[in-house]
């Protein structure tokens, strides 16, 4: 079905088919990513996407993680993140899916992350088609992530939350990839590893 689906449209021209896939990445992101409005939200719009397109979740990806462990001190960070990596195949391409959300909560610390990879599109064409579908403007260049629209906060304040939507093109062993997603990002004014929220405790 995908092999016939990309073939027809590519018949049609490279440019349709190049839009009508950047416009599915899009949607994919602005459904499970951006209308959700908390990690939390964002992780349950994510698993009812997977279940109800068959995406087929990659276990050795997914699971509790410490995130990106740069030296022997991160050995000791708790693991924080909850990940979940799924693949799935489109009609007109196949792709990657995956959400990584401190859980639970911890004070004064986010890096939440929810994309989408796809080789079968650019940078300039996922950049077009947000700009129209989610409504946004000139992207900023990024050293660090390609493309970026900062939606809220303030880049230059890491004490505070700030959440952006990025689009990169990454060299990955897959080959290379154009990872396009929403981003939050807030770290501890001591940097040190923050306490978990306390949750209140039902009252039996």
């Amino acid at each position: 079905m995908r092999a016939f689906a990309t073939l027809a449209l590519s018949l049609v021209s490279a440019p349709a088919y190049a839009d009508a896939v950047a416009e599915r990445v899009v949607a994919i992101v602005q459904q499970a990513c951006v209308a959700p409005s908390t990690p939390e939200a964002q992780m349950v719009a994510a698993e009812q996407m997977a279940s109800s397109g068959a995406w087929k979740g990659d276990p050795k990806l997914s699971g509790r993680q410490r995130g990106v462990v740069a030296n022997p001190d991160d050995l000791k960070r708790p693991e924080m993140y909850e990940v979940r990596d799924w693949n799935f195949e489109e009609p007109l391409f196949s792709g990657r899916f995956r959400i990584a959300v401190v859980r639970p909560e911890w004070s004064g610390w986010r890096q939440n992350g929810c994309s989408v990879y796809a080789q079968a599109v650019s940078v300039g064409d996922v950049v077009s088609a947000a700009r129209i579908q989610l409504g946004l403007g000139e992207p900023q260049p990024s050293a660090a992530f390609g493309q970026v629209w900062v939606v809220s906060g303030d880049v230059s304040k890491p004490h505070e939350v700030t959440r952006m939507v990025s689009a990169q093109r990454q060299q990955l062993r897959s080959g290379e990839t154009t990872i396009f997603g929403v981003y939050e990002f807030q770290v501890p004014a001591s940097g040190a590893v923050p306490a978990p929220v306390e949750t209140s405790k039902s009252s039996e």
